[in-house]
């Protein structure tokens, strides 16, 4: 693929037709992400894939977890997004009205419908530096809490697309998995976001969609003992890979910022 199809052409898909990732091409993936760089030429990072019995297994206890309300507990620590900056605020908030049009027609049960307004509100949403209100994620997003829990907390009884997919891990037929020494320099996590780019882009450009999520390591104990991650290594995130459905929930593209809004050049 030409560079700028691949760059262009990734986004975080939400549902996959559950097809295993085949090993040769894991394997090929996992190689060219290798060779990102980082600091030192440290190349910290650990690499555990799930596929096939061993994947089943992995999402059979996570969507125990989460039918039971278990709120997330991931080895890397989260913070409630009005803990971030403005910048990541007004993104996020920006994220939240596309979730829940989507959410509120995909409750209606119009798929098209739903493809569409998804398009409509990825076009049309811009968020000004001045805006104060911020869109709530749904509440099984926001709070790690399970659709199950959120029926019985009396929220609609059509919980948004993307909890349903999130609790059976986006229903992927494998996930490769990332992580770091416990020992290690803050800067590793820099080194191992390039190696994550990376990867995501090494599977475009085979051919694989890609999404990386919190959800895949919200809980660590139900991964470490089947993929053999050591107590001394720290499970820092996960990446769904397979090829994409025609669900309407893939059609969900985040809005991306105007280059002008970050960039700064000074001459």
């Amino acid at each position: 693929m030409d560079f700028d199809e691949v760059v262009r052409g990734r986004h975080s898909v939400r549902d996959f037709d559950g097809e295993p990732v085949p090993e040769k091409d894991i394997r090929a993936i996992v190689e060219e992400a290798g060779l990102a760089p980082s600091w030192g030429d440290t190349q910290p990072w650990r690499v555990y894939v799930a596929t096939g019995a061993v994947m089943d297994r992995i999402r059979a206890a996570h969507e125990k977890a989460d039918t039971a309300g278990v709120r997330g507990h991931s080895d890397v620590p989260t913070s409630h997004r009005t803990e971030w900056g403005e910048q990541p605020q007004r993104n996020m908030a920006a994220f939240g009205v596309q979730t829940r049009a989507l959410a509120a027609d995909a409750g209606r049960g119009s798929q098209e419908k739903a493809r569409l307004r998804v398009q409509d509100e990825a076009q049309k949403e811009s968020v000004g530096p001045d805006r104060a209100d911020h869109p709530d994620l749904s509440a099984a997003q926001e709070h790690g809490q399970s659709a199950a829990a959120g029926a019985a907390a009396g929220r609609p009884a059509h919980p948004a697309p993307m909890a349903l997919t999130n609790a059976r891990l986006f229903n992927a037929g494998t996930v490769i998995y990332l992580a770091l020494q416990q020992k290690m320099n803050q800067w590793n996590l820099l080194d191992l976001g390039a190696f994550e780019q990376t990867l995501a882009l090494a599977a475009k450009n085979r051919g694989y969609d890609t999404m990386i999520a919190y959800e895949l390591v919200r809980y660590p104990e139900e991964v470490r003992p089947v993929l053999g991650i050591p107590d001394n290594e720290v499970l820092v995130i996960g990446m769904a890979v397979g090829h994409a459905t025609d669900a309407p929930i893939n059609g969900l593209h985040a809005r991306r910022m105007p280059v002008d809004e970050y960039l700064t050049i000074r001459k």
